[in-house]
Protein backbone atom coordinates (compact mmCIF):
# COMPACT_ATOMS: atom_id res chain seq x y z
CA UNK A 1 0.00 0.00 0.00
CA UNK A 2 2.57 2.63 0.48
CA UNK A 3 4.29 1.64 -2.38
CA UNK A 4 1.52 2.34 -4.47
CA UNK A 5 1.21 5.50 -2.25
CA UNK A 6 4.49 6.45 -3.19
CA UNK A 7 4.13 5.94 -7.21
CA UNK A 8 1.06 8.52 -6.87
CA UNK A 9 2.85 10.80 -5.06
CA UNK A 10 5.78 10.72 -7.23
CA UNK A 11 3.43 11.07 -9.88
CA UNK A 12 1.56 13.89 -8.92
CA UNK A 13 4.62 16.09 -8.15
CA UNK A 14 5.77 15.56 -11.51
CA UNK A 15 2.56 16.64 -12.82
CA UNK A 16 2.43 19.55 -10.85
CA UNK A 17 6.07 20.61 -11.65
CA UNK A 18 5.56 20.51 -14.98
CA UNK A 19 2.19 22.59 -14.99
CA UNK A 20 5.20 25.08 -13.00
CA UNK A 21 7.19 24.89 -15.95
CA UNK A 22 4.61 25.28 -18.20
CA UNK A 23 3.41 28.51 -16.01
CA UNK A 24 6.88 30.10 -16.17
CA UNK A 25 7.32 29.61 -19.61
CA UNK A 26 4.10 30.78 -21.07
CA UNK A 27 1.83 31.00 -18.66
CA UNK A 28 3.12 33.91 -16.55
CA UNK A 29 2.39 36.39 -19.38
CA UNK A 30 -1.39 35.66 -19.60
CA UNK A 31 -2.12 36.04 -16.33
CA UNK A 32 -0.65 39.45 -15.65
CA UNK A 33 -1.82 40.81 -19.19
CA UNK A 34 1.91 40.77 -20.57
CA UNK A 35 0.86 38.84 -23.74
CA UNK A 36 3.53 40.46 -25.75
CA UNK A 37 6.47 38.26 -24.83
CA UNK A 38 5.21 35.19 -25.88
CA UNK A 39 2.05 33.96 -28.83
CA UNK A 40 -0.54 31.66 -28.24
CA UNK A 41 1.01 29.63 -30.47
CA UNK A 42 4.22 28.87 -28.09
CA UNK A 43 2.24 28.55 -25.11
CA UNK A 44 0.35 25.40 -27.02
CA UNK A 45 3.61 24.02 -27.98
CA UNK A 46 5.31 23.93 -24.60
CA UNK A 47 2.10 23.04 -22.89
CA UNK A 48 1.78 20.01 -25.31
CA UNK A 49 5.65 18.58 -24.86
CA UNK A 50 5.45 19.28 -21.21
CA UNK A 51 2.27 17.05 -20.84
CA UNK A 52 3.79 14.84 -23.08
CA UNK A 53 6.55 14.32 -21.12
CA UNK A 54 4.33 13.48 -17.99
CA UNK A 55 1.92 11.71 -19.53
CA UNK A 56 5.44 9.71 -21.14
CA UNK A 57 6.02 9.03 -17.61
CA UNK A 58 1.86 7.61 -16.79
CA UNK A 59 2.92 5.19 -19.63
CA UNK A 60 5.88 3.64 -18.25
CA UNK A 61 4.54 3.97 -14.76
CA UNK A 62 1.58 1.87 -15.96
CA UNK A 63 3.77 -0.45 -17.68
CA UNK A 64 5.68 -1.13 -13.97
CA UNK A 65 2.10 -3.77 -13.63
CA UNK A 66 1.20 -6.74 -15.44
CA UNK A 67 -0.88 -5.86 -18.41
CA UNK A 68 -3.63 -7.69 -16.71
CA UNK A 69 -3.81 -6.04 -13.65
CA UNK A 70 -4.39 -3.51 -15.73
CA UNK A 71 -6.97 -5.00 -17.84
CA UNK A 72 -8.61 -6.29 -14.69
CA UNK A 73 -8.23 -3.18 -12.32
CA UNK A 74 -8.50 -0.70 -14.77
CA UNK A 75 -11.61 1.01 -14.13
CA UNK A 76 -9.92 1.73 -10.59
CA UNK A 77 -6.63 2.69 -11.81
CA UNK A 78 -8.16 5.20 -13.88
CA UNK A 79 -10.04 6.78 -11.33
CA UNK A 80 -8.19 7.12 -8.69
CA UNK A 81 -5.14 8.62 -10.75
CA UNK A 82 -7.98 10.62 -12.66
CA UNK A 83 -8.58 11.86 -8.87
CA UNK A 84 -4.72 12.79 -8.23
CA UNK A 85 -4.47 14.66 -11.80
CA UNK A 86 -7.32 16.50 -10.98
CA UNK A 87 -6.28 17.40 -6.94
CA UNK A 88 -2.49 18.46 -8.19
CA UNK A 89 -3.36 19.89 -11.02
CA UNK A 90 -5.45 22.54 -8.76
CA UNK A 91 -2.88 22.62 -5.97
CA UNK A 92 0.09 23.35 -8.89
CA UNK A 93 -2.33 26.30 -10.05
CA UNK A 94 -3.31 27.98 -6.90
CA UNK A 95 0.80 27.62 -6.17
CA UNK A 96 1.60 29.47 -9.20
CA UNK A 97 -0.96 31.56 -9.03
CA UNK A 98 -0.07 32.33 -5.39
CA UNK A 99 3.51 32.79 -6.53
CA UNK A 100 2.54 35.28 -9.09
CA UNK A 101 0.83 37.47 -6.58
CA UNK A 102 4.23 37.39 -4.59
CA UNK A 103 6.14 38.60 -7.43
CA UNK A 104 8.23 35.56 -7.71
CA UNK A 105 8.23 35.45 -11.55
CA UNK A 106 8.67 39.42 -11.65
CA UNK A 107 5.28 40.51 -12.07
CA UNK A 108 4.79 43.57 -13.08
CA UNK A 109 2.21 44.75 -10.11
CA UNK A 110 0.81 43.05 -7.24
CA UNK A 111 -3.13 43.29 -8.64
CA UNK A 112 -4.05 39.90 -9.88
CA UNK A 113 -5.66 40.14 -13.14
CA UNK A 114 -9.44 39.67 -13.22
CA UNK A 115 -10.47 37.03 -11.34
CA UNK A 116 -12.55 35.41 -14.52
CA UNK A 117 -9.06 34.87 -15.97
CA UNK A 118 -7.91 33.13 -13.32
CA UNK A 119 -11.47 30.60 -13.30
CA UNK A 120 -11.00 30.34 -16.86
CA UNK A 121 -7.14 29.21 -16.66
CA UNK A 122 -7.95 26.85 -14.29
CA UNK A 123 -10.22 25.23 -15.56
CA UNK A 124 -9.18 24.73 -19.33
CA UNK A 125 -6.02 23.45 -17.15
CA UNK A 126 -7.90 20.65 -15.42
CA UNK A 127 -10.64 19.77 -18.38
CA UNK A 128 -7.36 19.43 -21.19
CA UNK A 129 -5.73 17.62 -18.52
CA UNK A 130 -8.10 14.99 -17.23
CA UNK A 131 -9.21 14.56 -20.74
CA UNK A 132 -5.60 14.24 -21.99
CA UNK A 133 -5.18 11.40 -19.60
CA UNK A 134 -8.43 9.55 -19.69
CA UNK A 135 -7.28 9.48 -23.46
CA UNK A 136 -4.30 8.29 -22.79
CA UNK A 137 -5.16 5.35 -20.48
CA UNK A 138 -7.82 4.65 -23.11
CA UNK A 139 -5.85 4.01 -26.21
CA UNK A 140 -3.69 2.25 -23.81
CA UNK A 141 -6.34 -0.60 -22.80
CA UNK A 142 -6.82 -0.41 -26.71
CA UNK A 143 -3.44 -1.07 -27.87
CA UNK A 144 -3.24 -4.12 -25.18
CA UNK A 145 -6.31 -5.29 -26.43
CA UNK A 146 -4.98 -5.48 -29.86
CA UNK A 147 -2.04 -7.36 -29.08
CA UNK A 148 -3.92 -9.77 -27.16
CA UNK A 149 -6.16 -10.14 -30.10
CA UNK A 150 -3.26 -10.79 -32.52
CA UNK A 151 -1.97 -13.45 -30.07
CA UNK A 152 0.94 -11.65 -28.24
CA UNK A 153 -0.04 -11.66 -24.77
CA UNK A 154 -2.46 -15.07 -25.10
CA UNK A 155 -1.28 -18.16 -23.21
CA UNK A 156 -2.91 -21.31 -22.25
CA UNK A 157 -3.40 -21.75 -18.33
CA UNK A 158 -3.04 -24.72 -16.19
CA UNK A 159 -4.48 -24.81 -12.78
CA UNK A 160 -2.92 -27.39 -10.30
CA UNK A 161 -4.26 -28.26 -6.67
CA UNK A 162 -7.42 -27.07 -4.99
CA UNK A 163 -8.82 -24.14 -5.78
CA UNK A 164 -11.50 -22.79 -3.64
CA UNK A 165 -14.87 -20.97 -4.25
CA UNK A 166 -12.83 -17.19 -4.26
CA UNK A 167 -11.00 -18.26 -7.50
CA UNK A 168 -12.68 -17.20 -10.47
CA UNK A 169 -13.60 -19.95 -12.52
CA UNK A 170 -16.41 -18.15 -13.62
CA UNK A 171 -14.00 -16.25 -15.60
CA UNK A 172 -12.72 -19.25 -17.91
CA UNK A 173 -16.17 -19.99 -18.82
CA UNK A 174 -17.19 -16.23 -19.88
CA UNK A 175 -15.57 -15.00 -22.97
CA UNK A 176 -16.38 -13.88 -26.69
CA UNK A 177 -17.38 -16.71 -29.54
CA UNK A 178 -15.38 -14.54 -32.15
CA UNK A 179 -11.62 -15.56 -30.28
CA UNK A 180 -12.04 -18.68 -28.79
CA UNK A 181 -9.75 -21.97 -27.98
CA UNK A 182 -12.06 -24.72 -27.08
CA UNK A 183 -14.69 -22.59 -27.19
CA UNK A 184 -13.84 -20.12 -24.75
CA UNK A 185 -11.54 -17.82 -23.47
CA UNK A 186 -10.33 -16.43 -20.29
CA UNK A 187 -13.07 -12.91 -19.08
CA UNK A 188 -14.17 -11.21 -21.71
CA UNK A 189 -10.97 -9.24 -22.30
CA UNK A 190 -9.88 -11.60 -24.57
CA UNK A 191 -7.01 -12.65 -21.92
CA UNK A 192 -5.87 -16.05 -20.63
CA UNK A 193 -7.41 -19.34 -23.05
CA UNK A 194 -7.92 -22.44 -21.35
CA UNK A 195 -8.20 -25.95 -22.15
CA UNK A 196 -11.85 -26.76 -21.62
CA UNK A 197 -11.95 -30.11 -19.61
CA UNK A 198 -15.58 -32.36 -18.38
CA UNK A 199 -15.44 -30.69 -15.28
CA UNK A 200 -14.31 -27.21 -15.88
CA UNK A 201 -10.80 -25.75 -15.76
CA UNK A 202 -7.45 -28.51 -15.43
CA UNK A 203 -6.96 -29.87 -11.95
CA UNK A 204 -4.12 -31.89 -11.81
CA UNK A 205 -0.86 -33.10 -9.81
CA UNK A 206 2.92 -32.92 -10.63
CA UNK A 207 2.91 -36.69 -12.24
CA UNK A 208 0.77 -35.01 -15.49
CA UNK A 209 2.32 -32.04 -15.65
CA UNK A 210 5.51 -32.43 -17.86
CA UNK A 211 2.64 -34.27 -20.41
CA UNK A 212 0.02 -31.06 -19.85
CA UNK A 213 2.93 -28.55 -20.43
CA UNK A 214 3.88 -29.67 -23.98
CA UNK A 215 0.36 -31.60 -25.00
CA UNK A 216 -1.47 -28.03 -24.62
CA UNK A 217 1.05 -25.57 -25.14
CA UNK A 218 0.56 -24.21 -21.35
CA UNK A 219 2.14 -20.69 -20.93
CA UNK A 220 0.74 -20.00 -17.32
CA UNK A 221 0.68 -21.97 -14.05
CA UNK A 222 -1.28 -21.12 -11.24
CA UNK A 223 0.02 -23.59 -8.14
CA UNK A 224 -2.69 -23.95 -5.02
CA UNK A 225 -0.80 -25.07 -2.24
CA UNK A 226 -3.06 -27.27 -0.65
CA UNK A 227 -3.02 -30.81 1.56
CA UNK A 228 -3.21 -32.87 -1.78
CA UNK A 229 0.20 -31.34 -2.91
CA UNK A 230 3.48 -32.37 -0.90
CA UNK A 231 6.44 -30.31 -0.44
CA UNK A 232 8.38 -32.09 -2.68
CA UNK A 233 5.83 -32.03 -5.42
CA UNK A 234 6.23 -28.32 -5.43
CA UNK A 235 9.15 -28.34 -5.63
CA UNK A 236 9.73 -30.67 -8.38
CA UNK A 237 7.01 -28.79 -10.06
CA UNK A 238 8.59 -25.40 -9.75
CA UNK A 239 11.97 -27.12 -11.08
CA UNK A 240 10.63 -28.42 -14.46
CA UNK A 241 8.11 -24.68 -14.59
CA UNK A 242 11.77 -23.00 -14.57
CA UNK A 243 13.70 -25.42 -16.51
CA UNK A 244 11.34 -24.59 -19.29
CA UNK A 245 11.06 -21.12 -18.82
CA UNK A 246 6.91 -21.06 -17.81
CA UNK A 247 5.29 -18.44 -15.89
CA UNK A 248 3.65 -19.18 -12.59
CA UNK A 249 2.10 -18.16 -9.86
CA UNK A 250 2.31 -20.03 -6.27
CA UNK A 251 -0.97 -19.08 -4.30
CA UNK A 252 -1.37 -20.08 -0.54
CA UNK A 253 -4.11 -22.26 1.07
CA UNK A 254 -6.79 -19.26 0.71
CA UNK A 255 -9.38 -21.24 2.97
CA UNK A 256 -7.57 -19.90 5.57
CA UNK A 257 -6.91 -16.63 4.62
CA UNK A 258 -8.78 -13.57 5.71
CA UNK A 259 -11.25 -12.11 2.32
CA UNK A 260 -9.62 -9.40 3.26
CA UNK A 261 -5.99 -10.48 1.74
CA UNK A 262 -4.38 -8.50 -0.41
CA UNK A 263 -4.09 -9.74 -3.62
CA UNK A 264 -1.69 -9.74 -6.50
CA UNK A 265 -3.07 -8.13 -9.41
CA UNK A 266 -3.09 -10.80 -11.67
CA UNK A 267 -5.65 -13.03 -10.00
CA UNK A 268 -8.70 -10.37 -8.30
CA UNK A 269 -8.90 -12.19 -4.77
CA UNK A 270 -6.23 -14.41 -4.78
CA UNK A 271 -3.19 -13.53 -3.04
CA UNK A 272 -0.15 -14.66 -4.51
CA UNK A 273 2.73 -15.14 -2.83
CA UNK A 274 5.20 -16.26 -5.16
CA UNK A 275 5.89 -15.84 -9.12
CA UNK A 276 8.02 -16.23 -11.71
CA UNK A 277 7.44 -14.50 -15.15
CA UNK A 278 9.58 -14.24 -18.30
CA UNK A 279 10.06 -10.89 -20.86
CA UNK A 280 7.83 -12.67 -22.67
CA UNK A 281 4.84 -10.94 -20.93
CA UNK A 282 6.07 -7.76 -20.53
CA UNK A 283 3.65 -5.46 -22.36
CA UNK A 284 6.99 -2.59 -22.57
CA UNK A 285 9.11 -5.30 -24.49
CA UNK A 286 6.04 -6.82 -26.79
CA UNK A 287 5.00 -3.09 -27.72
CA UNK A 288 8.57 -2.22 -28.82
CA UNK A 289 8.64 -5.16 -30.74
CA UNK A 290 5.67 -4.53 -32.29
CA UNK A 291 5.96 -0.95 -33.23
CA UNK A 292 9.75 -1.55 -34.36
CA UNK A 293 8.10 -4.30 -37.01
CA UNK A 294 5.68 -2.13 -38.53
CA UNK A 295 8.40 1.18 -38.42
CA UNK A 296 10.59 -1.41 -40.13
CA UNK A 297 8.25 -3.05 -42.82
CA UNK A 298 6.80 0.51 -43.63
CA UNK A 299 9.98 2.22 -44.35
CA UNK A 300 11.28 -0.58 -46.27
CA UNK A 301 8.23 -0.92 -48.61
CA UNK A 302 10.55 2.41 -50.60
CA UNK A 303 12.88 -0.55 -51.47
CA UNK A 304 10.73 -3.85 -50.81
CA UNK A 305 8.15 -3.06 -52.95
CA UNK A 306 9.45 -2.15 -56.28
CA UNK A 307 11.55 -4.77 -55.73
CA UNK A 308 8.85 -6.98 -55.74
CA UNK A 309 7.28 -5.73 -58.58
CA UNK A 310 10.58 -6.97 -59.98
CA UNK A 311 10.29 -10.43 -59.07
CA UNK A 312 6.73 -10.58 -59.87
CA UNK A 313 7.53 -10.15 -63.33
CA UNK A 314 10.34 -12.34 -63.44
CA UNK A 315 8.18 -15.28 -61.96
CA UNK A 316 5.69 -14.82 -64.39
CA UNK A 317 7.83 -14.68 -67.24
CA UNK A 318 9.62 -17.72 -66.46
CA UNK A 319 6.43 -20.55 -66.17
CA UNK A 320 3.83 -18.02 -66.28
CA UNK A 321 2.56 -19.54 -63.29
CA UNK A 322 1.04 -17.80 -60.13
CA UNK A 323 3.28 -15.70 -58.55
CA UNK A 324 2.67 -16.27 -54.79
CA UNK A 325 2.66 -19.61 -52.81
CA UNK A 326 0.36 -19.43 -49.80
CA UNK A 327 0.77 -22.28 -47.41
CA UNK A 328 -0.83 -23.30 -43.87
CA UNK A 329 1.74 -23.10 -40.99
CA UNK A 330 1.49 -23.20 -37.46
CA UNK A 331 2.25 -19.73 -35.22
CA UNK A 332 1.93 -19.03 -31.87
CA UNK A 333 -0.18 -21.02 -29.35
CA UNK A 334 -0.62 -23.59 -32.35
CA UNK A 335 -2.58 -20.73 -34.47
CA UNK A 336 -2.80 -21.70 -38.00
CA UNK A 337 -1.44 -18.78 -40.18
CA UNK A 338 -1.63 -18.09 -44.39
CA UNK A 339 1.99 -18.00 -44.55
CA UNK A 340 3.10 -15.96 -47.64
CA UNK A 341 6.44 -16.39 -49.86
CA UNK A 342 7.44 -15.28 -53.89
CA UNK A 343 6.94 -18.93 -55.58
CA UNK A 344 10.18 -20.74 -56.23
CA UNK A 345 9.07 -24.04 -57.20
CA UNK A 346 6.89 -25.80 -59.79
CA UNK A 347 3.36 -25.43 -59.56
CA UNK A 348 3.02 -29.13 -58.35
CA UNK A 349 6.22 -29.08 -56.00
CA UNK A 350 3.93 -30.36 -53.05
CA UNK A 351 2.85 -33.82 -55.14
CA UNK A 352 6.59 -33.63 -56.04
CA UNK A 353 8.08 -33.57 -52.70
CA UNK A 354 6.39 -37.58 -51.66
CA UNK A 355 8.53 -38.84 -54.67
CA UNK A 356 11.82 -36.91 -53.48
CA UNK A 357 11.38 -37.96 -49.30
CA UNK A 358 14.01 -40.67 -49.25
CA UNK A 359 16.38 -37.85 -50.70
CA UNK A 360 15.52 -35.60 -47.74
CA UNK A 361 18.59 -34.69 -45.74
CA UNK A 362 16.92 -33.93 -42.88
CA UNK A 363 16.23 -37.14 -41.20
CA UNK A 364 16.77 -36.21 -37.56
CA UNK A 365 13.66 -34.53 -38.06
CA UNK A 366 10.09 -34.19 -39.86
CA UNK A 367 11.19 -31.22 -42.11
CA UNK A 368 12.39 -31.66 -45.48
CA UNK A 369 15.48 -30.26 -47.04
CA UNK A 370 16.89 -31.77 -50.45
CA UNK A 371 20.40 -30.19 -52.17
CA UNK A 372 19.87 -29.56 -55.34
CA UNK A 373 15.94 -29.86 -55.37
CA UNK A 374 14.57 -30.45 -58.60
CA UNK A 375 11.17 -28.66 -58.01
CA UNK A 376 13.51 -24.93 -58.33
CA UNK A 377 12.59 -22.98 -60.71
CA UNK A 378 15.88 -21.07 -62.54
CA UNK A 379 14.53 -17.81 -61.13
CA UNK A 380 13.40 -19.48 -57.75
CA UNK A 381 17.19 -20.45 -56.79
CA UNK A 382 18.74 -16.57 -57.41
CA UNK A 383 15.30 -16.21 -54.93
CA UNK A 384 16.50 -17.97 -52.83
CA UNK A 385 19.99 -17.55 -52.11
CA UNK A 386 19.41 -13.97 -51.63
CA UNK A 387 16.29 -14.76 -49.59
CA UNK A 388 13.92 -12.52 -51.58
CA UNK A 389 11.19 -15.50 -51.89
CA UNK A 390 10.59 -14.54 -48.62
CA UNK A 391 9.49 -10.55 -49.36
CA UNK A 392 5.96 -11.34 -48.83
CA UNK A 393 5.71 -12.22 -45.43
CA UNK A 394 6.16 -8.33 -44.71
CA UNK A 395 2.62 -8.39 -45.24
CA UNK A 396 2.13 -11.40 -42.52
CA UNK A 397 4.20 -8.78 -40.45
CA UNK A 398 1.76 -6.06 -40.94
CA UNK A 399 -0.80 -8.42 -40.39
CA UNK A 400 0.48 -9.68 -36.80
CA UNK A 401 1.36 -13.08 -38.06
CA UNK A 402 4.62 -12.71 -38.00
CA UNK A 403 7.49 -11.13 -36.48
CA UNK A 404 10.77 -9.37 -38.13
CA UNK A 405 12.01 -11.82 -35.39
CA UNK A 406 11.38 -15.34 -33.56
CA UNK A 407 11.45 -18.79 -34.25
CA UNK A 408 10.35 -19.63 -37.97
CA UNK A 409 6.89 -21.22 -38.59
CA UNK A 410 6.45 -25.07 -39.57
CA UNK A 411 4.28 -26.71 -41.68
CA UNK A 412 1.46 -28.12 -39.83
CA UNK A 413 2.28 -32.05 -40.33
CA UNK A 414 5.66 -31.01 -39.54
CA UNK A 415 4.32 -29.89 -36.36
CA UNK A 416 2.91 -33.19 -36.06
CA UNK A 417 6.10 -34.77 -36.29
CA UNK A 418 7.33 -32.51 -32.76
CA UNK A 419 8.73 -34.37 -30.00
CA UNK A 420 6.95 -33.21 -26.80
CA UNK A 421 9.59 -30.19 -25.65
CA UNK A 422 9.27 -28.91 -28.99
CA UNK A 423 6.09 -27.45 -28.39
CA UNK A 424 7.61 -24.97 -26.56
CA UNK A 425 8.89 -22.83 -29.19
CA UNK A 426 4.93 -22.03 -30.35
CA UNK A 427 4.68 -20.07 -27.42
CA UNK A 428 6.93 -17.41 -29.43
CA UNK A 429 5.66 -15.20 -31.85
CA UNK A 430 7.19 -16.24 -35.03
CA UNK A 431 9.46 -14.78 -37.15
CA UNK A 432 10.66 -14.18 -40.61
CA UNK A 433 14.25 -14.77 -39.41
CA UNK A 434 15.72 -16.73 -36.38
CA UNK A 435 18.53 -17.36 -34.22
CA UNK A 436 19.53 -21.06 -36.29
CA UNK A 437 19.53 -19.21 -39.47
CA UNK A 438 22.23 -16.74 -38.63
CA UNK A 439 24.33 -19.32 -37.12
CA UNK A 440 24.44 -21.47 -39.74
CA UNK A 441 20.74 -22.22 -41.46
CA UNK A 442 22.88 -24.93 -43.96
CA UNK A 443 24.52 -26.83 -41.32
CA UNK A 444 22.20 -27.01 -38.50
CA UNK A 445 20.40 -30.35 -37.97
CA UNK A 446 16.77 -30.14 -36.90
CA UNK A 447 17.69 -31.10 -33.07
CA UNK A 448 19.82 -28.06 -32.72
CA UNK A 449 17.24 -25.90 -34.86
CA UNK A 450 14.94 -26.64 -31.94
CA UNK A 451 17.27 -26.32 -29.21
CA UNK A 452 18.62 -23.02 -30.34
CA UNK A 453 14.94 -21.48 -30.62
CA UNK A 454 14.16 -23.33 -27.31
CA UNK A 455 17.27 -20.75 -26.11
CA UNK A 456 15.91 -17.68 -28.09
CA UNK A 457 12.12 -18.53 -26.30
CA UNK A 458 13.89 -18.77 -22.85
CA UNK A 459 16.40 -15.55 -23.01
CA UNK A 460 14.33 -13.64 -25.81
CA UNK A 461 14.72 -9.67 -25.19
CA UNK A 462 14.46 -6.44 -27.79
CA UNK A 463 18.18 -6.16 -28.04
CA UNK A 464 18.45 -9.83 -28.88
CA UNK A 465 16.22 -9.57 -32.04
CA UNK A 466 18.26 -6.14 -33.18
CA UNK A 467 21.47 -8.65 -33.43
CA UNK A 468 19.47 -11.21 -34.75
CA UNK A 469 18.21 -8.66 -37.25
CA UNK A 470 21.40 -7.32 -38.16
CA UNK A 471 23.60 -10.39 -38.90
CA UNK A 472 20.87 -11.49 -41.06
CA UNK A 473 20.62 -8.30 -43.09
CA UNK A 474 24.02 -8.93 -43.29
CA UNK A 475 23.97 -12.69 -44.65
CA UNK A 476 21.32 -11.43 -47.59
CA UNK A 477 23.38 -8.46 -48.60
CA UNK A 478 27.04 -9.56 -48.03
CA UNK A 479 26.84 -11.90 -51.16
CA UNK A 480 25.73 -8.61 -53.57
CA UNK A 481 29.47 -7.22 -52.69
CA UNK A 482 31.15 -10.08 -53.39
CA UNK A 483 30.22 -9.83 -57.20
CA UNK A 484 32.33 -6.09 -57.55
Amino acid sequence: MKHRLGKYVMAAFAHGGLLFLVYHTALAPLITEDQASVSPLFFGLVHVLLSLSYFSLLVLWLYAYDYHYFLNFGREIILRSLLVVVIFTLIAVTIILVLNGLFIFGAASPPFAPIERYVTIIFLIVIIDAAAFLGLYFLQFLWICHLIRLGYLQKNLLVVGDPDERFPVSWLEEGDATKSYQGRLFRNNKEWLFHKHQNGVISVSEARVRDLLFKWKIGEVIIFLCESLTEKDVSLLVKVLRENSINYYLVPDISKLSRGAVADGSFPYVPVIGKYTTKRDSVTHITLKRLFDVLFVTLSLFVTLPLGLIVALLIKLDDSGPVFYTHRRVGKNGRIIKFLKFRSMVRNADLLKRSLERFNQRGDGPLFKMKNDPRITRVGRVLRKFSLDELPQLVNVLKGDLSLVGPRPHLVEEVAGYAERDMLRLECIPGITCLPQVLGRDTVDFREWIELDLTYRKKWSNSLDLKILVRSLNEVVSPLFKRF
